[in-house]
């Protein structure tokens, strides 16, 4: 029996990501901030166990709920990440997990421009006009928080580790048992 009180069940909940925490900048001046983005995903898990080994799995999908967009909405964003952890480690009040994802991005646009400043004057940049996408693998190191009838994961990501534009990503989660569901 473990110490910790990590629940071997299905979870279900959403949360708050800040992706490519100071990469990014979504004001008039191009001044990059820490948490400049904040998305909304809606988050599944479910745990395992194999060779003795507790793990689980979660799928997040984003994009659903209203995002942060720009000021006149011409660009939608959607995020589909699906990961693999394992429990590192546990103790009575928290538990530590490390896992490797995937994450694919799609970014819409109508087209068209906007004016911004480019850090010594203003340019004019394109906006996307059609679909594109993006995949990349994520490592993922965190802690949960289990409380009665809800728990909290918050965890650090770090964007495609092998590749030459490597970034963090900042995950906090809500999640509900489904047995409290009802299901």
């Amino acid at each position: 029996m473990k110490a910790f009180a990590v629940k071997r069940n299905s979870v279900l909940g959403m949360g708050f990501l800040s992706p490519y925490v100071g990469e990014l900048s979504n004001s008039s001046s191009s001044a990059k901030g820490s948490f400049v983005e904040l998305l909304y995903p809606i988050s599944y898990k479910s745990y395992g166990n194999a060779f003795d080994q507790d793990f689980f799995w979660k799928f997040s999908l984003l994009g659903l709920l209203p995002e942060a967009t720009d000021e006149d909405d011409s660009i939608n964003y959607y995020q589909l990440q699906l990961s693999a952890s394992l429990l590192a480690f546990e103790s009575q009040f928290y538990s530590l997990f490390y896992g490797v994802g995937l994450s694919y991005e799609i970014l819409k646009g109508n087209g068209g421009s906007v004016v911004l400043n480019n850090g010594s004057g203003y340019s004019t940049f394109q906006r996307p006009s059609d679909t594109s996408t993006a995949q990349y693998f994520y490592l993922e190191f965190g802690f949960i928080s289990d409380f009665d009838k809800w728990r909290m994961d918050t965890s650090v990501q770090l964007d495609n580790p092998l590749g030459d534009k490597r970034s963090f990503s900042f995950l906090v989660e809500f999640l509900f048992g489904l047995d409290q569901m009802g299901f």
